[in-house]
């Protein structure tokens, strides 16, 4: 009898313990199961939250990108070549960024779809993010036509300075030749006897050919001449013996520099006033 209840009672324990074991593998299998989705669930969090960090930082770019536009293109009147280059690259680059967030959001939208368990939040995350995202494909078409307006008044100033400069260039021409032509001046030195024969002087006047005077002809020789800018002359060489001035100049803006016997230079004073009278100036010599 005691020998039987002692096999009764060792059958009891080896069943326990195998019901035991068998419990308690059941009970491992779940934990790794549990850990195996719980570690499947923080590796699609981290992705989630790496994607959304991605999106908002690449819209944060996209914002400097339009604030740095705007501030180019502020009351510019002026539009270089080198600020449209700089603009033309910060539009690739907001370009290039927002297709990044587009098929950033694509990707979310298929990884929350495809996940198993719905995470708390994401699909409102997912939403925000959108509407970022639309709303800056509407400030962007925005900024576009503003850079389509600027660069029409761009193109526009562009003419009309254009236009300014070559119609500046053309009074600048005229306001030159009229400036030479003011102070430009002609002289010549010589005897009667040269002057005449070079068709400068002439004698006029007189009683049965006594007492004529020497006088520039009406239709003098022009070539005769010696042209000068009279700003840049003040003091004509003559070295010559007896020298008068036959044109008509007043006496107090010039001087004579010499004698009797010789001169040696005719000093002009006041060239203004020397030349208001007459553009012309004839020294007869001895």
């Amino acid at each position: 009898m005691k020998q039987v209840c002692l096999l009764l009672f060792a059958s009891v324990f080896i069943f326990g313990c195998e019901n035991y074991k068998e419990q308690l593998d059941q009970a491992n299998r779940e934990k790794d199961s549990l850990l195996t989705l719980a570690i499947q669930k923080e590796t699609a969090i981290d992705s989630f939250i790496s994607s959304f960090t991605e999106i908002e930082n690449n819209l944060d770019n996209i914002t400097q990108k339009q604030n740095l536009i705007s501030s180019q293109t502020k009351n510019s009147i002026e539009f270089s070549q080198d600020a449209k280059q700089r603009i033309n690259e910060s539009i690739g680059i907001i370009n290039e960024l927002m297709e990044k967030n587009k098929a950033e959001l694509e990707n979310l939208r298929k990884k929350l779809k495809g996940s198993n368990s719905r995470i708390a939040g994401l699909e409102k995350m997912i939403a925000s993010l959108n509407e970022q995202i639309v709303q800056k494909d509407a400030e962007l078409a925005a900024l576009n036509m503003q850079l389509l307006a600027l660069n029409k008044n761009i193109d526009s100033l562009h003419v009309f300075i254009d236009t300014i400069t070559a119609d500046n260039s053309t009074k600048a021409r005229i306001i030159k030749d009229q400036t030479t032509k003011l102070q430009t001046a002609y002289f010549v030195i010589g005897t009667y006897k040269e002057l005449r024969d070079k068709n400068v002087l002439n004698k006029e006047g007189g009683f049965l050919g006594l007492g004529k005077e020497q006088k520039l002809k009406s239709d003098f020789n022009n070539e005769a001449f010696t042209r000068v800018d009279f700003t840049q002359m003040a003091t004509i060489p003559v070295n010559k013996k007896g020298a008068k001035i036959l044109t008509n100049h007043p006496s107090e803006s010039y001087k004579i520099d010499g004698d009797k016997k010789m001169v040696k230079s005719l000093v002009i004073t006041d060239p203004e006033k020397f030349w208001r009278v007459s553009k012309y100036l004839v020294i007869v010599t001895n």
